[in-house]
């Protein structure tokens, strides 16, 4: 079961303009029913069929450039997807299916960048360069804006496709337009192996620990639960969970690790279309949080980071510090389709324990703050951790 983030906005992707002849749509018809359902097909309608022959017979006499079949095959698969009107769900090519279940467990070929979507709507946001990544290397830094993709402008209506061209083949190049301070420049990065770190600790004054978790994945389970020992072996009295700008990720990394936090008890449930429920529990009867803590959350906590949250929080275990969270309460799966490619879908709705289904409302904090950008620019504040701070010496 894997959950992601997405842009919140009501993206509709455009019909794609190649068209084919009947056969490609046979293909396609095969193609996207999952092997292990029942044997019905997608009908086509006769009027759709004549229309494409024609637009293809068009084609063929008149189309002034070369084009490639496998091309406009590939994206009559994605409009047809796209066409849910759903931003979650997506066909992946091949390639592209690899690249998801590299990140999923926690290692992939790139360029070495955590990335969001900018608020501005310039491109593609830098929240945090991996430490000995290309990216480094080649001097990026947090909050540079990726405008282009060798030479290709970022399009943002899909985030899945407007990142991939910065993973690829080991040894392979890519040049990235980078916007900084109001000023475009190009870097050429040769993507290489990344061993992905999506954990961060500290000890902090008055025995505060400090665990900031970039997404959930199969490895930073581990990672987390490393961090939080080590925390207490040190002597932290509480600790601060920060999954600001986490966008989510694997749903059973988001379970494990509250399997490993909290007592025996119900973690998260979910729905299907059907109404058939699946609770997830904790079972290992341990209970790590005994002491006070605080889940610092902002705009872009997202899906498995709103479950740990949503969890800790109706469980009376964290007090919530931040700013509303992005609000999806949804969970998509990957199907397999037997040549390479993929399909993820949306196929659940999640409740955290009191039963609230956060999709498209996010999760409140119990103490609101602002996260004020020029204070941190200008001499490091962090408004919203100071915050949680002082509400942990003060309770």
């Amino acid at each position: 079961m894997y959950d992601d983030y997405e842009v919140k906005k009501s993206f509709k992707k455009g019909l794609i303009s190649g068209i084919v002849p009947v056969l490609i749509i046979a293909v396609l018809v095969n193609i996207l029913v999952y092997r292990n359902m029942t044997s019905k097909r997608i009908e086509v309608s006769k009027d759709t069929v004549t229309k494409i022959n024609k637009i293809s017979e068009l084609i063929d006499d008149k189309y002034l450039f070369d084009y490639k079949k496998g091309d406009i095959e590939t994206a009559i698969i994605k409009a047809y997807v796209s066409g849910l009107g759903d931003p979650y769900s997506q066909y992946y090519t091949k390639e592209e299916f690899e690249q998801i279940g590299q990140s999923a467990a926690g290692s992939y070929c790139g360029v070495g960048v955590y990335v969001t979507y900018d608020e501005n709507g310039r491109g593609i946001k830098i929240l945090q360069v991996i430490e000995g990544g290309p990216a480094e290397d080649a001097g990026l830094e947090e909050g540079d804006i990726i405008t282009a993709i060798d030479g290709n402008a970022i399009v943002l209506d899909d985030f899945d496709m407007a990142t991939s061209p910065l993973a690829g083949e080991e040894g392979t190049k890519v040049t990235v337009t980078i916007l900084r301070n109001g000023k475009e420049k190009d870097y050429e990065l040769t993507r290489s192996v990344i061993k992905q770190n999506y954990v961060k600790s500290r000890m902090l004054d008055n025995n505060i620990g400090y665990v900031y978790l970039a997404q959930f994945t199969a490895s930073s389970v581990e990672q987390f639960k490393n961090a939080v020992e080590e925390l207490k072996k040190d002597g932290a009295e509480s600790i601060i969970f920060d999954l600001r700008d986490n966008p989510g990720g694997v749903l059973n990394g988001a379970v494990s690790i509250l399997d490993y936090l909290l007592p025996e008890g119900l973690i998260a449930y979910v729905e299907d279309k059907y109404g058939n429920r699946k609770d997830y529990n904790s079972t290992d009867g341990t209970d790590e949080l005994d002491i006070p803590c605080v889940v610092l959350v902002n705009e872009n906590s997202a899906s498995a980071s709103e479950l740990f949250t949503g969890a800790l929080k109706d469980r009376g275990y964290a007090t919530v510090v931040g700013k509303k969270t992005f609000g999806k309460g949804i969970v998509q799966s990957l199907f397999a389709l037997g040549d390479g490619s993929g399909l993820k879908i949306t196929v659940e709705r999640y409740f955290t324990p009191n039963g609230v289904c956060i999709h498209g409302t996010g999760i409140e904090p119990d103490i609101e703050v602002e996260y004020d950008k020029d204070k941190f620019y200008e001499d490091g504040t962090d408004t919203q951790l100071d915050a949680a701070i002082e509400y942990l010496e003060n309770h």
